[in-house]
């Protein structure tokens, strides 16, 4: 009796843990690096996201830039459908643990029937009759040569690969915001010294107009001053237009009326910079960097369970 409660405790342990041994196992592509590169000799995908990288804009400290990230983020439409994604793919993740455990299924029935006292309905002191039925059905399936795990690691592999598009989408989104806005900025600058030069034009103009007035100054000189100062001028409509462009491509990633945006940036700001130093780190780890990469990476990872998967049907 001991031993037969030994063996089913060990066909309970198996079937709960499963086998792996079926099909391929799958290894992170390694990457070779050049000797040159004394950080390391090798980089391997590593499933955690690099650190920094969710946040590399606020290394530009502007204030105003981190503001209209979030409000990006809270706002754009296709981060939102990316997150919705995630939730679709942890849902089916749970799907696909949940047939390690027992399947119970029950059903049920209730009827009833009027009958007369000689078998036939409708006659004389009808007699009533209640009919109950109920069903219980247990299944559980062994996972002796391991297919369930490999339904589990194709689901995980999927999950990752999935957030790592939601992480790409927001990389993206916070790379359009901080291009548009840096745009903004230097179109702002960019004006604001044009209409300076516009009012210092012009004060040479009537400083050269006065000149060849008294004959100080020959008319070639007039021209010329006349010929750049129409120039000037002639740069600010498409300065401008291209304020107001960038302006409206902005609201549009917030989620926002194109013109929701053009009183709030109406004031004149720096350009942001970049900090002078920028820890890059050897050409395998930039390009581990990229979630379109390890997205990849990890679906690569669900393919190779999948084949342990079909191996076990």
């Amino acid at each position: 009796m001991k031993n037969l409660t030994r063996i089913t405790i060990a066909v309970l342990i198996f079937s709960i843990f499963g086998c792996t041994s079926i099909g391929p196992v799958y290894e992170r592509p390694v990457v070779e690096t050049d000797p040159q590169w004394a950080a390391s000799s090798d980089v391997a995908f590593n499933s955690d996201q690099p650190e920094g990288i969710d946040t590399w804009w606020k290394t530009l400290n502007d204030p105003v830039l981190d503001d209209l990230v979030e409000r990006a983020f809270e706002a754009n439409l296709d981060l939102a459908i990316a997150v919705q994604r995630v939730r679709q793919a942890m849902a089916l993740r749970g799907i696909s643990a949940s047939e390690r455990y027992p399947d119970l299924d029950g059903t049920g029935s209730y009827s009833r029937e009027r009958q007369g006292q000689n078998g036939f309905p409708a006659l004389t002191d009808p007699v009533d009759f209640d009919s109950f039925a109920l069903g219980l059905e247990f299944g559980w399936e062994l996972d002796v040569w391991g297919r369930v795990s490999r339904v589990i690691e194709a689901a995980d592999a999927d999950l990752a690969a999935t957030m790592e598009d939601l992480h790409d989408v927001r990389l993206i989104l916070a790379a359009e915001v901080a291009t548009e806005y840096v745009g903004l900025s230097t179109a702002q600058q960019r004006i604001w010294v044009a209409r300076r030069n516009v009012e210092i034009q012009r004060q040479s103009l009537s400083l050269t107009t006065t000149r060849f007035e008294n004959g100080a100054a020959p008319q070639l000189d007039v021209a010329q001053a006349e010929t750049n100062l129409a120039n000037t001028e002639a740069e600010l409509p498409s300065l401008e237009a291209d304020l107001r462009d960038r302006t409206l491509r902005l609201a549009v990633l917030l989620g926002q009326n194109p013109t929701a945006l053009l009183d709030e940036l109406t004031d004149i700001r720096s350009i942001p910079t970049p900090p002078e130093a920028i820890l890059v780190g050897i050409p395998a780890e930039v390009l581990r960097r990229r979630p379109d990469v390890r997205g990849a990476e990890r679906l690569l990872a669900a393919e190779v369970a999948r084949i342990g998967v079909e191996l076990g049907d």
